[in-house]
């Protein structure tokens, strides 16, 4: 038999204001208490009043009475996994009226002060999801590229966070590249990719003769960009978002993991030092030799040879094009 219904009104606390109280969050550098427990909701079919049932079973843990849940109801639709459970038990074909469990998880801000400890974010998950037959959770294909891209969305909206506050020219360089993976958008941000430093440094090498460069660039048949794997020095390019999204697909945007940011400094870093240090250190060892070479006609291709001259040239044309990750370091 379902639960009895509470009548109550689904307006809610807009998105916008929990997104300016988690970067405050952040910028106060916050902990956080978390905890748990089970909750006994009536299903309903229409996701508003889905919410205010939720909201109204929370009552006693968030600001509900004062303001007649409105702040509640706000703070439990920021959780997208709660829509994800609803639209699984619609196609479940659950009756309305009917009992579901759900645990939430609070994350409550730590304080030695009691009225300071506020509820900054909830998540919740569905202990029986695992009674759903197969076919009632089934998705389509444009639904579950849907939802992805609105988790990278989320994982882009907590790197600017996090980062915004890096100052200098790395923090200009990080900037960009997160404006650019979320102006290229889902899918197409996770096939952003930079090479690999140690291949690139070696190619470029003076020491290196073009009979090695070949046989690297074998994988493509010597056409660039290169790609594919070179025995003992690992694929050429490498793809930074297939890893921050795999590794941070699941945050809370209210719950920004400050690991995000190390990741991002970290990226930067690497970038930065394949092209300011490999690259141009290797112009800059034999930049006197090509100097007496040009003399006489020479130059990049004499000491590098003719095969290294283009892939500068490449490297270039990678640093003009606005939508490769190189265009962050013109």
């Amino acid at each position: 038999m379902g639960r009895e219904k509470q009548v109550s009104a689904t307006d809610f606390t807009p998105r916008p204001v929990f997104v300016r109280r988690a970067s405050s969050s952040v910028r106060r550098g916050d902990q956080f208490i978390y905890s748990s427990g089970v909750l006994l909701v009536a299903f309903n079919p229409r996701f508003d009043d889905f919410v205010a049932s939720v909201a109204y079973e929370l009552r006693t843990k968030i600001v509900y009475r004062t303001d007649n849940g409105k702040f509640a109801r706000g703070l439990v639709r920021a959780s997208s996994e709660l829509e994800a459970i609803h639209q699984a038990y619609l196609a479940s074909a659950l009756a309305d009226g009917g009992d579901i469990r759900l645990v939430a998880h609070f994350y409550r801000r730590q304080d030695p002060r009691a009225f300071n400890r506020w509820m900054m974010s909830i998540r919740f998950t569905s202990p029986d999801w695992h009674f759903f037959e197969e076919e009632t959770v089934k998705a389509d294909a444009i639904r579950v590229q849907q939802g992805q891209a609105r988790k990278m969305e989320l994982v882009l909206g907590c790197a600017a966070l996090l980062t915004a506050d890096i100052a200098g020219e790395p923090g200009k360089r990080i900037r960009r590249i997160i404006d650019l993976a979320d102006r290229v958008g889902y899918p197409a941000n996770l096939q952003l990719w930079y090479y690999n430093r140690e291949l690139l440094r070696d190619y470029l090498s003076w020491r290196t003769s073009d009979p090695e460069r070949k046989r690297w660039a074998q994988a493509t048949g010597g056409r660039l960009p290169f790609d594919g794997y070179v025995s003992g020095r690992g694929n050429w390019r490498v793809f930074p978002f297939q890893g921050i999204f795999k590794q941070y697909s699941e945050l809370d945007p209210l719950n920004c993991s400050a690991g995000l940011k190390k990741h991002f400094i970290v990226l930067d870093d690497y970038m930065f030092d394949s092209l300011e240090n490999k690259v141009k250190g290797e112009l800059a060892r034999t930049a006197p030799l090509r100097s007496e070479l040009s003399k006489f006609g020479g130059g990049d291709s004499v000491v590098h040879g003719s095969l290294a001259e283009i892939f500068f040239r490449h490297l270039g044309a990678l640093q003009a094009s606005p939508n490769h990750l190189y265009s962050a370091y013109k």
